[in-house]
Formats: structure tokens, sequence, C-alpha cells
């Protein structure tokens, strides 16, 4: 009999610690982490091609994300939006400008913009960090949106 309470009792906890679990998996989705450290709710017209987390799944200290948008029009809206939500800190970055100061701009990145024409970069404070958006045409069609965030 006490044999099978104490295997009532392992089983109990395991279930709970794999709820748990699987509660923070959720949670740590890159969509919700974006949208937790930033406030920005990526749009459903936009698609996450790659993402690096710094930091615990129970404590996140930083990303990037390289973020696929799905037309010119829709980048000029983002665009406006990012300006409203971190400011006026923004400029135009024309190609020779990037190919020249790029290993300063991302010495320490992972994900490293191959923009094809002007780029944007937008900086500014975001929740209790700073967001750095570099939006870009990379292969002259193709609208991507990078985001490095740092606590």
């Amino acid at each position: 009999m006490k044999d099978n309470k104490r295997a009532i009792f392992l089983i109990s906890v395991l279930l709970v610690l794999g709820i748990v679990l699987i509660v923070f998996k959720v949670l740590d989705s890159k969509e919700r982490v974006i949208e937790r450290k930033t406030g920005y709710a990526v749009p459903d017209y936009c698609t996450i091609e790659k993402y690096i987390a710094y930091g615990s799944m129970f404590n996140r200290k930083g990303f990037e994300a390289k973020i696929r948008i799905d037309t010119p029009e829709h980048m000029n809206e983002i665009i406006d939006q990012m300006h409203l939500k971190l400011g006026d800190n923004h400029h135009e970055i024309d190609v020779a400008e990037y190919n020249i100061e790029k290993y300063s701009l991302f010495s320490g990145e992972k994900l490293i913009p191959e923009p094809t024409t002007i780029s944007w970069v937008i900086v500014g404070p975001a929740g209790s960090g700073t967001l750095v958006v570099f939006m870009c045409i990379e292969n002259q069609i193709e609208p991507y949106m990078y985001m490095y965030y740092n606590d």
C-alpha cells in the first residue's frame, strides 16, 4: 500500500512539472516573446524565418529575429508603426553606406541583413530594453524586418 501511494505521488509530481514546462514553452513562442518584450505584435502578413533567443526559457534577455514581410506596401506600414512606437530616432542607409558600416553595426549579431536598396534603421526603448529594427529589401524584391532586442 505504501508503494502505491509513493508511485501515485511521484506520477502526480511529474505530471504537474510537465504541465508547468508546457505552459512555459507555449509562453516562450517566438511571437509571444517578441510581443512580451517589445510590445509589438508581429502582423499576420509577416513570417518569422529565423529567430535566436538569449537567456533562459524562463528569463529571456534578448533576441534576434529575421521576419519576412509579404509586400513592400506592408513594409511601409510597419515603418510607420515603428516610428509611432519607437519615436523619431531613425534614418535611411543606402547600400554603399551600409557596406561600409555593416561590421560595426552588426558586430555581435548572428543575423546580418543583406540589403540591395535603401534600408531603414529605427532605434528606441521597448519594454525594459532597447529595440533596433532594421528594414530592407533583399534580392531586389523581398522585404525583411530584422529585430534586435536586448534588456
